[in-house]
């Protein structure tokens, strides 16, 4: 999400203006030992460790339906972003528990400074750095190798050059690989059985110089795109990224994120589709709000259609469902989401 939170109140009875100032975190206040990803969640609702052992080897990732992440890294438990919570956190699990749960795209958002990474959601720093995100899709990669994961990198709140940023992340990926074997770096889009095991690395940086080094896959889309067609790089795609939603009902941007759940699977043309469920809207609707009100239907969306097995990439807000009451066996936003999604598949037996 690309809200940037600034709650300023007018007082009506005193005539005085009263600013509730956020509590924004700098890249300087990183922790010298980072919280481990993984530790201190609530219990999973369930959990898809191996569901891409059942995709044959020769489906492009295009071919299939995926669960991804929108703000991957913008979770309940590291972003000490108090009140504010409300309208920077995406998800309620650590990214290597959404890979637990079955999400293999992550909405992955970085900002840049002095050749370090550190994870963001607009200028709110989320207390980890690039690092803690490759250290959680490398460890879960090693124990379920059948299994990608595909990082969609987007600079954020940060005016570094694309070809610095992009070296920056190449830079990050040698000191976890010297021989970069565990990443796919290619250009092509990539058949499920060329990155298996691997760390897919996408960059939402267009095709820059640093397109012809080897450096990953590029893409790029108009700004808060209601759904298109995009002639990028070496392989075609159609996205959609509404996510300016003040003053849209909530009926519209369901029919857009259907329109592209029936694209994905009858006009295909070797598209990659990528279909963002997310949006932002005023003070008075959370993240939370938001996704109660889209999650549901696009679920039952789903569920009318059993047979529709190539719906895209489906980027959703809280994976795996929100607890609202801190009681282990209480989750709201339809906990099931990413199972039905992952069900979207035609798996070999």
């Amino acid at each position: 999400m690309k809200i940037i939170v600034k709650l300023l109140f007018l007082s009506l009875l005193t005539g005085n203006l009263l600013f509730i100032y956020s509590c924004k975190k700098n890249s300087a206040d990183t922790p010298d030992n980072p919280p481990a990803l993984g530790v201190g969640d609530e219990p999973l609702p369930y959990q898809n460790t191996s569901w891409m052992a059942k995709i044959p080897d020769s489906k492009y990732l295009y071919e299939f339906t995926i669960p991804g992440t929108h703000d991957a890294a913008a979770d309940l438990h590291t972003s000490e972003q108090g009140t504010e919570k409300n309208f920077v956190i995406c998800q309620d699990y650590y990214m290597s528990n959404q890979m637990m749960i079955g999400i293999r795209w992550f909405d992955v958002r970085l900002h840049y400074s002095d050749g370090t990474l550190t994870a963001h959601h607009a200028q709110y720093y989320l207390h980890k750095n690039f690092n803690d995100l490759l250290t959680a899709g490398l460890d879960f990669l090693a124990q379920y190798p059948t299994e990608t994961m595909i990082y969609m990198i987007k600079q954020e709140d940060s005016d570094a050059s694309q070809d610095d940023f992009t070296q920056a992340v190449y830079n990050y990926l040698v000191g976890r690989s010297s021989d970069l074997s565990l990443f796919y770096l290619g250009h092509d889009m990539p058949t499920l059985g060329q990155v298996r095991g691997k760390l897919v690395v996408m960059t939402r940086e267009g095709c820059t110089s640093a397109y012809e080094n080897k450096r990953g896959m590029f893409l790029t889309w108009d700004d808060n795109t209601k759904g298109e067609n995009v002639d990028n790089c070496d392989y075609p795609l159609w996205v959609q990224d509404h996510y300016k939603c003040l003053t849209v009902p909530y009926s519209e941007k369901i029919d857009e994120i259907e329109q592209g759940i029936i694209y994905a699977n009858t006009a295909h043309n070797n598209r990659l589709y990528i279909n963002f469920t997310s949006c932002e809207k005023d003070l008075d609707h959370y993240l939370t709000t938001i996704a109660e009100n889209i999650n549901p239907p696009i679920e039952n969306y789903l569920n009318a259609h059993p047979d529709w097995n190539s719906c895209g990439v489906i980027m959703v807000n809280f994976a795996g469902g929100a607890d609202d009451s801190k009681k282990a066996t209480t989750r709201s936003i339809v906990p099931e989401f990413v199972q039905v999604i992952i069900d979207h598949n035609n798996f070999i037996q």
